[in-house]
């Protein structure tokens, strides 16, 4: 029956499926067999040569790979230790960024040499070849920052931290004071003497000589009038009261020198500014029933 047909032609194509599948399987399995110890020695190779090149990303890659236990024991043994010595020789960096006021910011992407690195900076170690790398810092509204840095053979979780937007402005320095001009220190001119320290000075030296001249008339009256009394031995009184009023005379003058010259010599020993119009002297003569005097008023 058509039923019969249908079963038998089911079951037909389930076998040649199967057998199908046999065979595909089979072909790859060989095909593995053939081609893995191959593969092995080719990663191994590169492997070694990526590494001479310093392409150590590359080198680790391939190393690992060799490691595969379908490969060789004996180049799986070189392939562990040849990983081993990238993986200690491999460069790595930590980024980390700031704004101006030290605070520390996270939503920063780095570019690598042109390629994007990370997404945004979480404390994680980047690997990378040694060499000369240029990275780039980009965070949201600032302008980016740029750096150069060599990697070294060896150098683990370097740390590469920036500083990322401008400072913001200080404040204006507020103009300088200019300093208050200093006068220099007033110096007094000193004048010479006033004109009447000169004044007094003649007239004392005059009045002592009209002292002196008197004095000899005196002396010389006194004389004659004691060789006229020597006879008689009495003297005419008349005549001693004008040797004797002429003896009193003569003082007016000395009192007057000695006053002019005193007053001098003190106009002259104090100190005279130019300009000044406080100083001054005045000298007045007064007679008196037994003499004469003299006053002295000085102003400084």
């Amino acid at each position: 029956s058509s039923s019969h047909r249908n079963r038998r032609r089911v079951t037909r194509i389930s076998a040649l499926s199967a057998l199908a599948a046999f065979a595909t399987l089979a072909m790859t399995t060989s095909a593995l067999a053939q081609t893995t110890p191959k593969q092995c020695e080719q990663s191994y190779d590169l492997a070694q040569r990526d590494h001479a090149a310093h392409k150590h990303l590359a080198a680790r890659d391939e190393a690992r790979a060799c490691t595969a236990f379908e490969c060789n024991a004996a180049i799986s043994a070189e392939c562990m230790k040849l990983y081993e010595l990238i993986q200690s020789e491999l460069p790595s960096l930590v980024f980390s960024a700031h704004d101006p006021d030290g605070k520390e910011l996270f939503d920063v992407q780095v570019t690598l040499d042109g390629k994007p690195a990370l997404a945004n900076l979480d404390g994680s170690a980047f690997e990378l070849d040694p060499g000369i790398h240029t990275v780039r810092f980009e965070a949201k509204n600032q302008p980016p920052v740029e750096t150069t840095l060599a990697a070294r053979i060896g150098d683990h979780n370097r740390l590469v931290d920036v500083t990322i937007g401008q400072p913001k402005p200080k404040p204006a320095a507020p103009p300088p004071v200019a300093p208050a001009p200093i006068s220099p220190p007033s110096v007094e001119k000193h004048s010479g003497p006033p004109a009447v320290a000169y004044v007094l000075a003649g007239g004392g030296v005059v009045a002592l000589g009209i002292f002196g001249y008197l004095q000899l008339r005196a002396h010389g009256d006194y004389n004659d009038l004691v060789d006229t009394c020597k006879p008689t031995r009495t003297c005419d009184p008349a005549s001693v009261d004008a040797v004797r009023s002429k003896v009193q005379l003569s003082y007016i003058p000395l009192g007057i020198g000695i006053a002019a010259i005193g007053t001098a010599v003190t106009l002259f020993a104090l100190p005279h500014h130019e300009g000044s119009t406080s100083g001054g002297a005045d000298v007045a003569l007064t007679t008196t029933s037994s003499g004469a005097g003299a006053r002295l008023r000085m102003r400084f």
